[in-house]
């Protein structure tokens, strides 16, 4: 039973890592959208850059999970919070992993000769 609460919060890991990665990534393309957006107009700029930055719910995601970690890894615990949390910092990498592998084989069907189709005349 041990072993399988370990694993299940290890897993469960990995999904709020995901969950807090995909919000993050959410959040810094709402930040580049508002600085190009906001182009030739500095106060326009500063406005929706604020408003994404404060408004978001990136930053607030990690400023959650970052606090509940320091409360619960800052004190005595038990061992299996360990296991969540490894998971969490486990689900970058495997984010990682997934993305080059993507952009790997998009690279080689990219650089393949296409294959013309056939002439029915």
């Amino acid at each position: 039973m041990d072993v399988l609460l370990r694993i299940v919060l290890a897993y469960g890991g990995v999904l709020i890592g995901l969950l807090v990665l995909g919000r993050v990534a959410g959040w810094i393309s709402s930040v580049d959208q508002a600085i190009r957006s906001g182009r030739g107009s500095a106060g326009l700029t500063a406005l929706g850059l604020a408003a994404v930055l404060l408004l978001h719910s990136g930053p607030w995601f990690v400023v959650v999970v970052g606090g509940f970690a320091y409360v619960i890894l800052s004190s005595p615990h038990r061992p299996e919070w360990a296991w969540l949390f490894g998971g969490m910092l486990l689900a970058p990498v495997i984010n990682a992993v997934v993305m080059l592998r993507f952009v790997k084989l998009r690279r080689k069907r990219l650089s393949s000769p296409q294959p013309q189709p056939p002439d029915h005349h």
